[in-house]
């Protein structure tokens, strides 16, 4: 897990030192009181808890629409709508350390609706709650030299709820850059059945980077 700790730091650094030297340009005021764009970008993504494995980040992307509606001078209401792929790697090990049973690779697509405020005008701070509804999830790889291809959805919630934070800059007039902190608060998976009392909700964590276009 220390990989995937310095795995997000230096992306969280490298993002955030893009966000503010773009910042030291001169991004322009728009008299617009609603704006219309679109969003795409990288998601670097893990779950909050694993069993048995040694987790690391999984990249994916998401795209999507979002708008912009000025409710004061300097705060504004962001509702989106957009598409992420995420989840995480696992290296399956015999416990308590031991040795390697083989890897997989597990993907979850959501559609994902963040209802945000937004501050400021050119360097702004984005939080709010995302509702994220399942489209699917599959687990693929290998474990004891066996192919694993197995569908997850049917043991998973149909619905994620997570709280956003985020860092954003207006880098011109039509393009803003952010970086964001997407923290799961719902377990994804439903309980096995007969599972003891200690066994761990399974939470998403994604780190999104972002490029708007708004017209």
């Amino acid at each position: 897990m220390n990989d995937t700790k310095n795995h997000m730091r230096l992306t969280i650094t490298f993002f955030i030192a893009l966000i503010f030297f773009a910042s030291t340009g001169q991004a322009q005021e728009t008299e617009k009181k609603t704006e219309f764009g679109l969003k795409t970008g990288l998601n670097v993504s893990f779950f909050s808890a694993s069993i048995n494995s040694e987790p690391s980040v999984k990249a994916g992307f998401h795209i999507g629409v979002y708008s912009r509606t000025a409710i004061s001078d300097k705060m504004y209401f962001r509702p989106e709508l957009y598409f992420s792929s995420q989840g995480q790697k696992d290296e399956w090990i015999t416990p308590p350390n031991g040795p390697s049973l083989g890897s997989t690779t597990t993907t979850v697509n959501y559609l994902n609706v963040p209802l945000l405020f937004e501050t400021n005008n050119k360097v702004s701070f984005q939080f709010g709650p995302q509702v994220g509804l399942l489209l699917s999830g599959r687990e693929v790889g290998t474990i004891n030299q066996q192919k694993v291809d197995d569908d997850l959805k049917e043991s998973m919630k149909a619905a994620d709820l997570s709280l956003v934070l985020g860092l954003g800059v207006n880098a011109s007039e039509h393009l803003n850059l952010g970086v964001r902190f997407n923290i799961g608060v719902t377990p994804i998976f439903d309980e096995p059945q007969g599972a003891p009392g200690d066994f761990p909700k399974i939470q998403n964590r994604v780190l999104h980077l972002v490029a708007g276009f708004s017209f």
